[in-house]
């Protein structure tokens, strides 16, 4: 007996993306989609999309700025980890990477084993840069390893004991969601404070996804609601900022206005996020600084527009 399986009509226009008209039915793609799925993804969890699952767990991560800049900012040459890493685990880790030749990461102490040990590929970690109030990137976990060798090379700022729990993540991306707002919707006090990497209990997940559908769409909704306007007044400062008052990243870029003289080193430092684009229109309270994840700008103090319209019209 056939079993009777609803899907929504956007599910149904991908399936037809894929069939041969006056040949397929939806099970007969359904089966060739699960076929291909069956071959070529091998490890637990693994999807076709981007190599990892949409992941059920939740770490939330508070950050110093240094180490952040090190291996989630910025990829990790995959030639760092060859130095420091035992041939089986060099293998396994490049293996999870597909073929990218940089990856990063973040780390635990053994304080932390069982957090360790419950983190699975797919799981997503939010990092808060500390004092910015803010969560201000995410990444999904693709793999994991234990070594205070590869700990040790990778990050300066250590703790009483060594980084030594290490998670390699993908898709690391820029955010900007209210620190109060998420730990908010996860059930926590709002005034709660991350006391290191914590894992979100699996009850709080799961209220999350009934709401939500998924910790993706949190994140998302999150990200997309609309600054408060105290929030979005112009920043201002004296020097160039060490980090984005906004979001917390340190690539602050210096916008260069005026029609560019284009040579390698220019493309260097726009592709480094260390200088950004103004145009050719220069005023004499133009903004001096930008964010090169979050694109919020800077003035230098007593060039910045007078009203939040002012500035937005720019």
């Amino acid at each position: 007996m056939s079993r009777v399986i609803r899907i929504s009509d956007s599910i149904f226009s991908r399936l037809q993306a894929h069939s041969i008209p006056l040949v397929d039915t939806p099970a007969t793609v359904i089966e060739r989609i699960l076929d291909y799925y069956e071959k070529n993804c091998q490890q637990v969890g693994e999807s076709l999309l981007g190599g990892i699952s949409p992941g059920s767990g939740l770490y939330l991560a508070p950050a110093n700025e240094e180490n952040l800049d090190a291996t989630i900012c910025n990829p990790v040459p995959l030639s760092n980890a060859r130095e420091n890493l035992s041939t089986q685990d060099y293998n396994a880790l490049k293996k999870s990477l597909k073929g990218e030749e940089k990856f990063r990461c973040w780390a635990m102490t053994k304080n932390s084993l069982s957090k360790f040990k419950a983190m699975q590929p797919g799981d997503y970690v939010l990092f808060s840069l500390k004092g910015t109030g803010v969560f201000s990137y995410y990444g999904q976990v693709i793999h994991k390893i234990r070594s205070i060798e590869l700990g040790s090379a990778l990050w300066s700022v250590v703790p009483n004991l060594p980084w030594e729990l290490i998670c390699f993540l993908d898709n690391i991306t820029p955010i900007k969601v209210p620190k109060d707002e998420l730990v908010s919707s996860l059930g926590y006090d709002q005034g709660y404070v991350v006391p290191g990497i914590i894992r979100v209990s699996s009850e709080r997940v799961q209220n999350v996804i009934k709401r939500y559908g998924s910790i993706g769409s949190l994140i998302s909704s999150l990200s997309k609601k609309k600054l408060k306007p105290r929030e979005r007044l112009p920043y201002t400062a004296n020097q160039k900022p060490s980090k984005c008052p906004m979001c917390g990243s340190a690539r602050m870029a210096s916008i260069q206005y005026g029609l560019p003289a284009f040579s390698f080193e220019l493309k260097r430092d726009i592709d480094l996020g260390k200088v950004v684009l103004g145009g050719c229109c220069i005023t004499n309270n133009d903004p001096q600084w930008e964010c090169a994840d979050c694109h919020t700008r800077v003035y230098r103090e007593g060039d910045a527009p007078v009203t939040i319209e002012e500035e937005n019209s720019r």
